[in-house]
């Protein structure tokens, strides 16, 4: 058996009414929408598409990431899916679209990483 060209994570952390999450944004519609597209193209044995746990960036999704390259997208609805299909997973190039941006992404995981160091501290 081959490995797989490509493993699409789609955050579908739930959070209670009220609060921003992936699934309040319509994670689950977009990843049934990709696995749809996936087996529509004939794909589904070459990439995945799976469900996930929070990322953090629940005011951006929803969230998705896509491996081996570790390319991540927000704001990735069910409508743009055949489009992010088309460009990230068919021609290998980064749907930009929806592509997060590197430099604020690098910010973010720095902060969260000094957050999470701040709270391993002995007191």
């Amino acid at each position: 058996m081959e490995p797989l060209k490509y493993r699409v994570f789609v955050c579908t952390a739930a959070k209670e009414e009220g609060q921003s999450s992936c699934v309040n944004r319509g994670s689950k519609e977009t990843l049934a929408v990709l696995k749809e597209e996936l087996i529509r193209r004939g794909l589904n044995f070459e990439m995945k598409a799976m469900m996930c746990g929070c990322f953090d960036r629940c005011e951006r999704g929803p969230n998705v990431v896509v491996y081996p390259e570790g390319i991540w997208y927000e704001g990735l609805n069910a409508k743009a899916v055949p489009e992010f299909v088309d460009c990230q997973l068919v021609k290998g190039k980064p749907y930009i679209a929806k592509l997060c941006d590197e430099v604020e992404l690098k910010d973010f995981f720095e902060k969260r990483k000094m957050r999470k160091m701040s709270l391993q501290r002995p007191q």
